[in-house]
């Protein structure tokens, strides 16, 4: 396997993100990235700052590191706390 060098483009952009969108299409897969601005009983109001869209042959290799690692956080410290408030918008 070859090796990997990555290295940061002078435009890189850095976004945190406390909400996560999921589109799905037959072609692709979007990812909405997110804040949340404000919320009440009846909304939530999140303000998009970013969207990444994946072909699914990407996203499944995503879905596959990010329960890797995932698996690895919990091993020495449990399972992360759940929290209640809005949950991942799956359309």
């Amino acid at each position: 396997m070859p090796t990997e060098v990555r290295q940061d483009v002078p435009t890189l952009q850095t976004f945190y993100t406390n909400n996560i969108g999921v589109e799905a299409t037959p072609f692709d897969v979007t990812l909405k990235l997110g804040l949340v601005h404000a919320t009440t009983p009846e909304l939530v109001t999140v303000h998009d700052v970013a969207k990444v869209y994946l072909s699914h042959e990407h996203f499944k290799s995503l879905v596959a590191v990010l329960t890797h690692v995932l698996e690895r956080l919990q091993t020495p410290v449990g399972p992360p706390p759940t929290t209640a408030g809005p949950r991942a918008f799956l359309g």
